[in-house]
């Protein structure tokens, strides 16, 4: 089996894609998708169960760091609003939250978690803050990202928008991550907009 396919299936899967999914994105076999996964992703192996792993081994496993940004960005499933989501003991909690608690510390009660870098899926805990709610409104307010002006990106997460489609990521995928339409990730990624954003 290739190791271009092996990788693929392995990223998808990690991005919320079900096996029929990936069937579809991919066009090999079902039981060519379900071999791949038992033999090379760890929390699908049998040969490795889940409960070997540590809440912190997991959750390693379900982020890619981005190099040119500093984000990691969280491959698991997302949230209807972009942000990633894990599971401890049943219950499904923010991964950002989870990385910060990991990596700084307990989350007072009344304080969210929130992003210098403006991407929701991030999980680098470098990239977090505790924040109350009017604390947040302000930061979305001063970087123009009220409601008014929700499909708009900054060219930081432009970039990063293209760097992701360069790294086989796709539109709905990257969407779901910054929480805008398939057709305003479209447009900046192919630089129909945001032209003054340098490509290289």
């Amino acid at each position: 089996m290739s190791k271009i396919i092996v990788e693929k299936v392995i990223t998808l899967f990690n991005s919320g894609n079900s096996r029929k999914e990936i069937v579809n994105i991919i066009g090999i076999p079902y039981h060519t998708v379900k071999r791949i996964l038992r033999k090379h992703h760890p929390l699908v192996s049998k040969t490795i169960p889940l409960r070997s792993f540590s809440i912190k081994e997991r959750f390693e496993l379900l982020y890619l760091p981005e190099p040119n940004s500093g984000c990691w960005l969280w491959t698991g499933n997302l949230n209807n609003m972009g942000y990633g989501k894990f599971s401890i003991n049943r219950k499904i909690v923010g991964a950002h939250r989870v990385s910060y608690t990991m990596n700084k510390g307990t989350i007072p009660d009344k304080l969210l978690v929130c992003h210098t870098c403006d991407v929701r899926s991030c999980v680098n805990p470098d990239h977090l803050f505790l924040g109350t709610h009017k604390e947040n409104s302000e930061d979305m307010s001063r970087k123009g990202r009220t409601s008014k002006s929700a499909s708009k990106l900054s060219d930081n997460q432009v970039i990063e928008i293209i760097n992701l489609r360069k790294n086989g990521f796709k539109i709905k995928e990257i969407s779901s991550m910054f929480n805008v339409s398939e057709v305003i990730i479209q447009r900046a990624s192919t630089g129909y907009t945001y032209k003054h954003v340098k490509r290289v």
